[in-house]
Formats: C-alpha cells, sequence, structure tokens
C-alpha cells in the first residue's frame, strides 16, 4: 500500500510514525520546506514540494492531509481527485464555500474519507452515547464539555505565534483547533438547532485569532450545551459534564476517570478509563482504523457528514460572534 502524507508538523510526523507501525512503509511526503519541524521519518519517504509532483509520482492508496487548516479542502480536493481515500485532519474546513466543494468531490470521486476526530475512538465516547442512548440519567436537559490548552507548551522548537493555530491565513483560532468538543456534542446529540457565540482575540496571549470561544448550542427538545474553549488552560485537558432528569454523568478525560450519579447522590458507575497518559494510542487506533476503512472492512467514524457538521458548528460561532446574535444553523447552509 502505497501513502501520501501532506503536511509534516507534529500532526503529520505522529501520522507517519502510526501507520510505519502498522506496516505502511511506501511514502511520499509533500514538504514546502516552510516547516520548522526537524524532518527525521521513521522509514526512507520521497519527499517533493508540492501535489503536482507527487501526482508525478504515480498512484496512491491513500492520502493524509495535516497541512495547514486553511489548506484542508484545496488539498484533500485534489488528492480525491487523484484517486486518493482520504485521512483529513481536523477541522475540515476553515469557510462554508469550501464544506461544498469537498462535499462535491468526494461525492463525484467515490472515494473513502475520515475526518481525525481521534476521540471518536476512545472507549468514553461509544460508553457515553451508550448511557445517554439508555436513559441511565433521563432525558439530558445539559451539557458542558471543557477543552483548553496552553498554547506556547504545544511545539517547544518553534515560536507559538509562528504556528498554524495562531495565524489567521493558516486557519487558526481556537474554535477551529480544538473544536473536538464539538465534534462529541454531535456525536451525542446530533446537529444542533442554533449556536450563540463569544470569541476573544488580542487575550493574554496577544493573537489576532480567538485565543478562548464560549458556546451555547440549542437543539429542539430544550437541550442546551455550553462549549468552552481556551489556548490559557494549563494543565490542559479535556472534561465533560451531562445533567440528566435523574441524575449526572462527568467524564474527566485527563484524570481516566467516568462517573455517573443517580438522583440520590449514590455512583452506580464509576469506571477507570484511558486518560492523557493515553494519548498516543488514539492516534495508533485511528489509523488502524482507517486503514480498515480503506480496505472496506469498516465504515468511518468520523465521516466526511460528520465532519461538515461539526464545520458549520464552528463556522457559526464565529458568524454569531461576529454579528452578536443567536444563529439558527438552518439559515447558515
Amino acid at each position: 500500500m502505497r501513502g501520501l502524507l501532506v503536511g509534516y508538523g507534529s500532526a503529520g510526523r505522529r501520522h507517519l510514525a502510526h501507520f510505519h507501525a502498522l506496516g505502511v512503509t511506501d511514502w511520499t511526503v509533500v514538504r514546502s520546506g516552510r516547516g520548522t519541524l526537524a524532518f527525521q521519518p521513521p522509514c526512507a519517504v520521497r519527499v517533493v514540494p508540492d501535489l503536482e509532483a507527487a501526482f508525478a509520482l504515480g498512484h496512491h492508496d491513500f492520502a493524509v492531509v495535516a497541512n495547514p487548516s486553511a489548506f484542508h479542502v484545496a488539498t484533500a480536493t485534489a488528492c480525491i481527485g487523484a484517486g486518493c481515500h482520504l485521512l483529513i485532519e481536523k477541522p475540515l474546513a476553515t469557510s462554508l464555500d469550501a464544506l461544498g466543494a469537498i462535499e462535491h468531490a468526494v461525492r463525484a470521486a467515490d472515494r473513502r474519507v475520515l475526518v481525525g476526530f481521534q476521540f471518536r475512538g476512545h472507549p468514553a465516547v461509544d460508553r457515553i452515547a451508550g448511557l445517554v442512548r439508555d436513559g441511565r440519567i433521563g432525558r439530558v436537559l445539559r451539557a458542558e464539555l471543557s477543552w483548553g490548552e496552553y498554547l506556547p507548551d504545544w511545539h517547544p522548537w518553534e515560536s507559538y505565534r509562528a504556528g498554524y493555530a495562531a495565524r489567521v491565513e493558516l486557519g487558526g483560532g481556537v474554535h477551529h483547533t480544538l473544536c473536538h468538543p464539538v465534534d462529541l456534542a454531535l456525536r451525542w446529540f446530533g446537529p444542533p438547532r442554533a449556536v450563540t457565540a463569544d470569541l476573544v482575540c488580542n487575550g493574554p496571549l496577544g493573537l489576532e485569532v480567538a485565543e478562548s470561544a464560549e458556546a451555547w448550542l440549542e437543539w429542539d427538545g430544550g437541550l442546551r450545551a455550553v462549549i468552552h474553549l481556551d489556548y490559557w488552560r494549563r494543565p490542559g485537558g479535556l472534561r465533560v459534564e451531562l445533567l440528566g432528569t435523574d441524575g449526572s454523568l462527568e467524564w474527566d478525560y485527563p484524570a481516566g476517570t467516568l462517573r455517573v450519579r443517580d438522583s440520590a447522590g449514590n455512583l452506580p458507575i464509576d469506571e477507570p478509563l484511558p486518560g492523557v497518559a493515553e494519548r498516543e494510542a488514539l492516534f495508533a487506533e485511528q489509523a488502524r482504523h482507517f486503514l480498515a476503512v480503506v480496505a472496506g472492512a469498516e465504515p468511518p467514524r468520523s465521516s466526511l457528514r460528520d465532519g461538515m457538521d461539526a464545520a458549520r458548528v464552528t463556522l457559526g460561532m464565529e458568524a454569531s460572534a461576529r454579528r452578536r446574535c443567536t444563529l439558527h444553523l438552518a439559515d447558515h447552509p
């Protein structure tokens, strides 16, 4: 099997290592030379400066799109047109126009696509979906999902201001870069009806992109969710709390715990789960799963539609914050 990697930053390096561990050793790497990470691939690879040069080398079975967010759709569309199945990093897109372009390309080429929401492979995600579906805490009334990471600690080899996450022209902003909680809310409850959001730019880090985001999502039936994202938190982590008519649920990802309390305060479920110390296993499982998707052995956990739905919410957050209003997503296609 022949792979094409577009972008050798921290995500691209990780993908290459995990696929290599699974036996994929025939690689072409598109590397612009503008990145700051030392190039140390785990196996011999062909290095080319652009997609045109990569496609000139012949067919690739799949492509991994791991370049800056603003370039995801253009890169993915070109790779799909060249006959590649696709693993595309989140966010799928940073503009609404781009969403339509990639949907059309995938349908026309009949390629298999996995969007890089690796948390969909964490056992807590399906466990929580089952608990919600089975009514273990009654009807869910409110959800709180929070994720913060201190941006200056991400890439010690470069200034945090230089990375894609901090730059407008590269598709940066915390609502794009840390959009996993948005995807999880959609996984458990489906696409929301409306979003109201506030984005904070030029905060403590002095960035033009959003350094923090607060979003309030609304569903038909009365469910409300609050999503908080920031580039400030130390130590960082993902936490989820669901409040239902008959109890509550708490997932603390860094601590590796899932707890359900009933209405009497009892703790019928108190389960250990993989925590942040096992983070790399999420990417290893994502690589395994993607190869199974390419082979037609498994359906994608995070499909093109899932990626589009999440992007519509994050782009709706932008529009809501800019207009200072509640945005009905049906009116923001």
